[in-house]
């Protein structure tokens, strides 16, 4: 369980942090452009917390990136398993009540892929 991180993490970090600060950075900076091409009527003070843990999460897929012990790290992907599951509920959930664009179920499935990507990141970390 100690072990070295599998190489297929790596690049998952990595694709999470790219995702991450574009996002990140695009809702902190921009929530109303944000708004307007997703169609979700969120408040920009909500936006930007929203960026702000998405930058906070950009800057933890780095630090994972960089790290070479699975331990240094299992609690980094235990933590994105849990968002991108609740985030994917919370978000298939407010599609439902609140129908917007294609683009929220395009933001549903890029979370869903995190997640099963990540569940499979532990899969693997767990088995070192």
């Amino acid at each position: 369980m100690s072990g070295e991180i599998p190489s297929f993490a790596k690049y998952i970090f990595l694709l999470g942090f790219i995702t991450s600060i574009i996002f990140g950075v695009w809702s902190f900076i921009s929530p109303e452009s944000y708004s307007a091409i997703t169609g979700w009527p969120l408040e920009p003070g909500a936006m930007r917390l929203v960026g702000s843990f998405l930058i906070m999460l950009a800057l933890a897929a780095i630090l994972a990136y960089r790290a070479t012990l699975w331990k240094d790290v299992e609690l980094y992907v235990l933590m994105v398993i849990l968002w991108t599951l609740l985030g994917s509920i919370g978000l298939v959930w407010s599609t439902i009540v609140v129908p917007l664009p294609i683009i929220g179920w395009a933001l549903t499935g890029l979370l869903m892929m995190f997640f099963v990507l990540y569940l499979y990141v532990y899969m693997q970390g767990r088995s070192l």
